[in-house]
Formats: structure tokens, C-alpha cells, sequence
């Protein structure tokens, strides 16, 4: 019974770190929109990518200022493109490899080139905000909640207003 119990213990543990990392992803996701948007303004103004980066930092949230943190230093003990690549890996999303690749053409031929690039990656930019939007949706119902009762009751005081316009215009005309 012994072999089992491990068995099973250890396919529990493997399950956990799973579930652990794929919240990880999550509230990383959560962030990212916010630092390509960051790091787009910073790279247009024509900031270096350290500063760049070091302002996206002191700006993020815990897990991705821990990961921020780790490139910068990763950019003082080797080549921009290999802690970019290192950085990309850690996430392993799709968006990811593209938004450093884009970060690597800012880094090389400058940020117009990169702007274009972004521009074509915008889809993917999209898909994750809307995904990061779902995520706090979820976490946070009540405030979506909260959200339809004020359009609903914007739209019925819209409605109440114009009424009431009409009807002393058409007191004015009688």
C-alpha cells in the first residue's frame, strides 16, 4: 500500500502545482495589458528599455514587479535578447514571445520599427485584455453587479428626462 500512497500523494502535489501555476498565469495576465501599454508610451518617448522596464516595475503589480525585477537584473549579466528570451519563457503564452520579440526590434532598429509590430500583434494585445477583463469580472462579481444597476438606472433617468422634455414642449405649444 505504501507505493500507492505515494503514487497518489505525489499525483495530488503534481495537481496542486498545476492549479497553483495556472493561477500564476492569471493574475500575470491580469498585468501584462497595462505593461505593453506602459512600455509602448515609454518606448514612443523615447526612453531607454532599462528605464523603460524600471518605470514598468515600480508600477506593476507583486508578481510581475518579482519578474521585472529578475529581467532587469537578468540585463546586467547578459545580452538584452537572451534575458528577453528568458523573461518570454517564464510565461510560456503566446503574447508573450511576441510582445518581447517586438521589445527586441524596439531595443535594435528603434521604436518606430517596434510600433509597427505592435500594430500587428494588437489582435493578440485585445485577446489578452479581454481575457484579463474576464478575470477581474470573476473575481469581483458583485461590482459587475453594481455596474449594470447604475447603466440601467442612467438609461431609465435618460429615458425619464427626455419625457418630461417633451411633455413641457408640448405644455408650451397648448
Amino acid at each position: 500500500l505504501y507505493p500507492i500512497a505515494v503514487v497518489v500523494m505525489l499525483f495530488q502535489q503534481i495537481q496542486e502545482l498545476k492549479k497553483q501555476y495556472k493561477k500564476w498565469q492569471i493574475e500575470v495576465s491580469k498585468d501584462l495589458p497595462e505593461l505593453i501599454d506602459k512600455l509602448r508610451i515609454s518606448f514612443a518617448s523615447g526612453r531607454d528599455y532599462i528605464s523603460a522596464f524600471r518605470q514598468a516595475e515600480k508600477n506593476s503589480g507583486p508578481i510581475l514587479k518579482i519578474l521585472l525585477n529578475k529581467l532587469l537584473n537578468d540585463f546586467q549579466s547578459m545580452r538584452p535578447q537572451q534575458a528577453l528570451n528568458e523573461f518570454s519563457s517564464a510565461f510560456k503564452m503566446p503574447v508573450m514571445n511576441k510582445f518581447t520579440n517586438a521589445v527586441k526590434i524596439a531595443i535594435e532598429n528603434g521604436p518606430e520599427q517596434a510600433e509597427t509590430y505592435f500594430q500587428t500583434i494588437q489582435n493578440d494585445i485585445d485577446e489578452l485584455r479581454r481575457v484579463a477583463i474576464e478575470e477581474v469580472t470573476k473575481s469581483k462579481p458583485e461590482k459587475v453587479v453594481q455596474l449594470y444597476i447604475v447603466a440601467i438606472t442612467l438609461a431609465v433617468g435618460s429615458m425619464a428626462l427626455k419625457v418630461w422634455e417633451i411633455f413641457s414642449d408640448v405644455g408650451k405649444i397648448l
